[in-house]
């Protein structure tokens, strides 16, 4: 019986060492974030906030109405190259997925 209760402890012992390390390699792999990485989400937070200020803020209304007009004029002025672009794209999907059946 000692036997047993040894190699259960035995057991405890290394789950603990493991869960040591894993948690030193998380704070470790944190640490090592580089500062270009913060500025970019910094940036991606600042871009949201002014791009939400812009269509939902002051005279927001009308700039939702300007951006939804100029999505229809390019939507109408690429239409042919969308077309085409959405025929090559399931051509090649269907190729892809009759390959791997």
């Amino acid at each position: 019986m000692k036997k047993t209760t040894t190699r259960k402890a035995t057991a405890k012992t290394a789950t603990r060492k493991a869960t040591a390390k894993t948690a030193q390699k998380s704070v470790e792999s944190t640490k090592k974030a580089s500062p270009d990485l913060a500025n970019k989400i910094g940036a991606g937070i600042a871009a949201l906030g002014l791009s939400a200020h812009y269509f939902f803020g002051p005279n927001g209304s009308q700039h939702q109405k300007k951006a939804k007009t100029l999505i229809a004029q390019l939507g109408k002025e690429h239409a042919a190259e969308m077309g085409a672009l959405g025929k090559k794209l399931m051509s090649e999907w269907k190729s892809i997925q009759s390959d791997s059946r």
